[in-house]
């Protein structure tokens, strides 16, 4: 792909976001990563995952939330406001912290 970044995210506020990210991991060439975006907890990122998302985008920081995404070896970006939340975010193993 020249000149293109071979990547999805479907947002949860999309009707059926789950199912989308589904569909799309299962019919899509692998060089394409699909993932979830405003995923606001643990369970939404663990579906996500399940359904074939290979990064999750959070609006905040929660700890739980990049365990669990940490736990099944996929990249997770949470969200953070303050320079701690940043820092903690890396702490707890964040790929990319987005602010």
């Amino acid at each position: 792909m020249c000149g293109r970044i071979p990547v999805i995210e479907i947002t949860m506020t999309v009707p059926g976001a789950i199912e989308v990210i589904r569909q799309l991991s299962l019919s899509l060439d692998a060089e394409i990563a699909v993932g979830a975006g405003t995923v606001l907890d643990s369970d939404t990122a663990k579906q996500c995952l399940d359904a074939g998302a290979e990064f999750i985008v959070g609006p905040a920081f929660d700890p739980e939330m990049i365990a669990v995404v940490a736990q099944a070896d996929k990249l997770i970006m949470p969200g953070a406001l303050t320079p701690t939340e940043v820092v903690n975010a890396w702490k707890r193993g964040a790929d990319f912290v987005k602010r």
